[in-house]
């Protein structure tokens, strides 16, 4: 089906050539998301955190422009760049700006589901853990691992790279050299556990409510990007709560999932954050490949899946990966990410565009302003946003 879409956007040339640019086949491990600490022995480490845990990494990487070599990691759901941890806050201004007076306290983090994560006077009985781990590829460190926690964790880096390769209009071939992940799990809060009315304790026996979600930061010397996924936010509601990347120093936030105009007239931001699993994230979904068989010998095929979303977030301008279907269940009008932003005068260049869920090979119309059409084509197709 031919669709016909309009972008008034005037330093683009009309003799520009549009083409739809989309992700390939998502082989993802287990979805929703990556559960792999249960096949390395000695690479992943458990985390009952009490105080930030300092990550040193070895090789720097890129967050919002700048490069960073230290991450931190918390209990309330956030990883810091840099030395200072960023913990949770009742009143956040992240969203909504600093002033001169608190520029200080905006630091650089992203966080899956930011949350007054508990802490538990028995630590051995509590539900909730965190999960750890790092790789380097061609490190001296590589060494401390066993053959097969080795070829695991290689195989997950390849996977990255396949994976996240054209899933952004920004990413043309991503060749990842080391990966971080963080995982918490049956995570609960500091006011649910104390909370009479749902009268649980935060026990094996007697289990509060609880979120378990998951932050991938994949990166070489020149790209970062990150995945979020979620298997479940379903911690009551409290102030404070927000899920998304900040750059720091002025540099703003990004939502996870956007809520502007009908979406924020109806205040729907509350409901988004208790339903991360269930929404269409950045599902990528190729339909001209079927199932794939990953080389850890585990058959996958090209479903959906919900729960994820992927950002590019080298530069100071975050770019979503995946595409989005014209009316997402927040009520937001369709989105488009485009690359590049400016082309020569002389016209001729392809632009990328992601963001309207078509079949492949869909022909595709883009009219500049109100000049003559242009005509593109879907490279491959993709299902969710």
């Amino acid at each position: 089906m031919d669709d016909f879409v309009t972008w008034k956007w005037s330093f683009l040339v009309l003799t520009a050539l549009l083409a739809i640019f989309v992700p390939r086949a998502d082989c993802n491990f287990e979805a929703p998301y990556y559960y792999e600490r249960e096949k390395t022995s000695n690479s992943d480490v458990s985390y009952i955190l009490e105080t930030p845990k300092k990550i040193t990494l070895e090789r720097p990487i890129h967050y919002y422009g700048q490069k960073y070599s230290t991450l931190q990691v918390t209990k309330d759901g956030t990883i810091s760049f840099g030395d200072y941890p960023v913990l949770y806050k009742r009143n956040p201004q992240w969203p909504k700006g600093f002033t001169e007076a608190t520029a200080s306290s905006d630091m650089p983090f992203i966080s899956p589901f930011i949350h007054d994560g508990y802490v538990s006077p028995y630590p051995n009985n509590y539900h909730g853990r965190i999960y750890m781990k790092q790789y380097y590829k061609d490190s001296p460190s590589n060494s401390q691992l066993t053959p097969v926690d080795k070829q695991l964790h290689s195989d997950f880096l390849n996977y990255l790279g396949s994976y996240l390769s054209y899933s952004s209009v920004t990413v043309q071939q991503f060749i990842p050299t080391q990966y971080v992940m963080v995982t918490w799990e049956n995570v609960t809060d500091d006011a649910t556990s104390s909370d009479s009315d749902i009268g649980c304790a935060a026990t094996f026996d007697s289990p509060c409510p609880s979120a378990t979600f998951q932050a991938v930061i994949a990166a070489n010397e020149m790209e970062t990007l990150v995945i979020f996924n979620y298997g479940k936010t379903d911690i009551p509601y409290s102030d404070g709560r927000l899920a998304g990347m900040n750059g720091g120093k002025g540099r703003g936030w990004t939502s996870v999932v956007t809520c502007e105009g009908h979406c924020a007239k109806r205040k729907l931001q509350k409901q988004l954050l208790g339903q991360l699993a269930e929404l269409q994230g950045s599902n990528l979904q190729d339909r001209q490949i079927q199932a794939v068989q990953h080389n850890i010998g585990h058959q996958y095929s090209d479903a959906d899946i919900l729960g994820r979303f992927i950002f590019v977030v080298t530069d100071d301008v975050i770019v979503r990966g995946g595409c989005l279907p014209p009316l997402d269940k927040a009520g937001n009008t369709e989105t488009v990410e485009v690359s590049p932003h400016q082309v020569e005068m002389l016209g001729g260049q392809i632009i990328r565009v992601s963001g309207v869920c078509q079949e492949p090979y869909t022909t595709v119309y883009c009219r500049f302003d109100q000049q003559e059409v242009t005509e593109g084509k879907v490279s491959a197709g993709m299902a969710g946003w």
